[in-house]
């Protein structure tokens, strides 16, 4: 129990307890969250009394809404209410009410309440309304309207996001993920030369996940480093069961985290090691976003593992801000052009600025390897205007690791 004024509030237990046993009878019912956004400023700038003054008053006009019902307070200060079924109207009501001034001291505090809800349906359980109530909290709507509702968008948002936190777990935690290889095509030896790994993950059920769906989640919940660990893992099983495989390297993706670690270098060596293969046959690749708060850690970094034999190859050049003195100082091997630069070759200004810039590269003495090549003329482009390596479905979609090995070998 947590205590906000004459007396105390039921906790998040009592809370849990009581909402299970209301949706058990079946009884249709409302979530109300209300939180004190501002109070974390107010103790900062007027004092712990001035917050504890805000946070009172809150649990008063709050008790004073819903005299006969319980109101319940989390460790994290924020007010629940189980109430029967409502809507934005009640619910904005209610948040303008708790939202008036509270007067401290000759001045005027300003809660800065929100106030997020959600209507149970039939079927729900009691951790389905909490997610959504956490699901709801995010929104960056909630900090212009102050009240949100966790509607059918939200519902579905909040059952997508649960299914593929379970699956990444599962996958991480048993190394499910599967790796693909994209081939790429040398322009100079007409040959495949080298691959790029992609993580594919399937379901429990044996269902295909989007790269598009889990990659951006997992990014978001801050599990990429793990997968990436996987990925770069298999890879190198991969590598070491097939060292005659006639290609020059597989490329992995690297995350921001991965490329400022100092002991990066040395895991590498090791996990390379392990599986009996080379840093010569490893390639990194990583984006510009990841250097630009530590241009200096990531070159030390970088510096170190090329020494050991291993190269960085810059993805997405091209999709975003590019600053071209950063990526000539850094060691890249490499320059991947971005498929969004491929789309837009028909652009006779756009094709021959690109052109330009490749040249600029390749004096850098940094090889250029164009993505998303899709068609003949793009394929024609590149052969007339010197790229390197072509990395697209013209020559290659991503292949299975025993399709990619027959690939090459024929």
């Amino acid at each position: 129990m947590i205590n906000t004024g004459k007396e105390r509030l039921p906790d998040i237990n009592a809370y849990y307890r009581d909402l299970e046993a209301k949706l058990a009878m079946g009884e249709p019912c409302a979530v109300l969250q209300i939180d004190v956004s501002f109070l974390r400023g107010i103790n900062r700038t007027f004092g712990r009394a001035a917050g504890d003054l805000l946070l009172k008053t809150t649990r008063e006009r709050l008790l004073s809404c819903f005299p006969d019902i319980p109101v319940y307070l989390t460790k994290e200060i924020r007010f629940l209410v189980i109430t029967d079924p409502t809507d934005y109207a009640k619910a904005a009501a209610l948040q303008k009410i708790l939202s008036l001034p509270v007067e401290y001291n000759d001045m005027q505090l300003i809660p800065g309440i929100r106030v997020v809800f959600v209507n149970s349906r039939e079927g729900d359980d009691y951790s389905l309304l909490s997610a959504l109530l956490m699901h709801a909290s995010g929104k960056q709507e909630l900090l212009k309207n102050r009240v949100v509702e966790a509607d059918e968008t939200l519902r579905n948002e909040t059952v997508e996001s649960g299914y593929l936190m379970e699956e990444l777990r599962f996958a991480i935690q048993n190394q499910t993920f599967e790796i693909w290889y994209q081939p790429v095509y040398d322009l100079h030896t007409e040959a495949f030369v080298s691959a790029e790994a992609l993580a594919r993950l399937r379901d429990r059920q044996g269902n295909f996940i989007s790269p598009g769906r889990f990659i951006p989640f997992a990014e978001r919940r801050y599990l990429i480093d793990p997968i990436t660990e996987i990925v770069v893992g298999k890879v190198c099983e991969f590598l070491g069961q097939n060292p005659d495989l006639p290609i020059t390297s597989v490329s992995v993706n690297l995350t921001p985290d991965q490329i400022h670690d100092p002991n990066l270098p040395s895991r590498l060596a090791e996990v390379t090691k392990n599986f009996g293969t080379s840093m010569e046959k490893l390639r990194l690749e990583m984006t510009e976003r990841s250097v630009q708060d530590d241009l200096a850690g990531a070159m030390a970094v970088m510096e170190e593992v090329n020494s050991l034999g291993s190269g960085f190859y810059l993805d997405d050049f091209g999709s975003g801000y590019s600053n071209l003195s950063s990526v000539m100082q850094l060691p890249f091997e490499a320059i991947k052009f971005d498929k969004t630069i491929a789309d837009r070759l028909d652009d006779a200004v756009h094709a021959r600025m690109i052109s330009l810039l490749a040249q600029m590269m390749h004096i850098g003495n940094r090889k250029i390897i164009f993505e998303g090549i899709e068609s003949d003329a793009q394929d024609a482009y590149c052969r007339e205007n010197g790229f390197d390596r072509i990395q697209g479905y013209r020559y290659a979609k991503p292949l299975p690791a025993d399709e990619f090995k027959s690939l090459i070998l024929s």
